[in-house]
């Protein structure tokens, strides 16, 4: 799996859906059968807290095993809460087999209207 970047706008009070792609460094499709994602926006990536969390456990993401696409939801309720202005994420992978490991997908803007 490679890591990227990309870059989400969210309108306030609008749900939201965005969608990542995982590839394998020759550009073939990623296996994500024995991963769970989370994605945590911040306002800066030093900050304490996080504004939200995205989680294959508390199904904000949930994923395509065959394809390798991770799609990220939020509901309209959710993004009314959160602050207007650009901030911040890390989407990351995690082992859900018996050997834990953790690998960074993608990080960038994430951007409330």
């Amino acid at each position: 799996m490679t890591a990227g970047r990309a870059d989400f706008f969210c309108t306030k009070g609008t749900a939201f859906t965005g969608i990542v792609t995982v590839k394998n460094p020759d550009l073939g499709v990623a296996s994500l059968q024995y991963w769970g994602a989370r994605m945590q926006v911040r306002r800066s990536y030093g900050a304490d807290s996080a504004l939200i969390e995205l989680s294959t456990t508390n199904g904000r993401i949930q994923y395509d095993i065959e394809t390798a696409k991770i799609t990220l939801s939020l509901s309209a309720s959710e993004t009314s809460g959160l602050e207007l202005g650009a901030h911040v994420y890390d989407l990351e992978v995690h082992s859900t087999g018996s050997k834990p490991a953790t690998l960074k997908l993608t990080k960038g803007t994430f951007s409330v209207e």
